[in-house]
């Protein structure tokens, strides 16, 4: 899941459990009346009971919840103490979307951002610009929107 700020921004930011993206928008927007979005996605790994007629909830996916909301939370915190009022920053967690990258755009869409931000995990090479399938499949979803991408 972050144009040079300005008091009116609306930025959506998108992370799984990384903290960077937060962290480097708290410092650009410290003390401002700019309104955050902060927004994480689960997957919907189609995992139906039969026999229940209902959808299997997984330990795994209980566990990343706990950790998205864990996570959530200390954003909250991040953004508090660089000075953003507490009304101004919104929490978003969809579950069971079948594409993230559209989830995001549509949250983004929905939530009037300007911008979204996305922290890196790690898992793509940087040096290389190999961000990974998601970013590039929101960059090309919101035209109309502002991509960032934290290191």
């Amino acid at each position: 899941m972050y144009s040079v700020y300005c008091y009116k921004i609306h930025c959506c930011i998108f992370f799984l459990n990384c903290i960077c993206a937060v962290e480097f928008v708290a410092q650009i927007i410290e003390h401002s009346h700019c309104r955050v979005v902060l927004c994480s996605v689960l997957r919907d790994f189609d995992m139906y009971d039969e026999e229940k007629k209902q959808k299997k909830l997984i330990a795994c996916i209980t566990t990343a919840f706990e950790e998205i909301e864990t996570a959530v939370r200390e954003a909250e915190q991040i953004l508090e103490n660089a000075g953003i009022q507490r009304q101004n920053i919104v929490t978003k967690i969809i579950q069971g979307a079948k594409s993230r990258s559209d989830a995001i755009v549509e949250a983004a869409r929905q939530e009037n951002c300007d911008t979204i931000v996305f922290g890196r995990k790690g898992k793509s090479d940087v040096t290389s610009f190999d961000i990974g399938s998601v970013p590039w499949k929101v960059i090309h979803g919101a035209k109309e929107m502002t991509v960032w991408m934290v290191p």
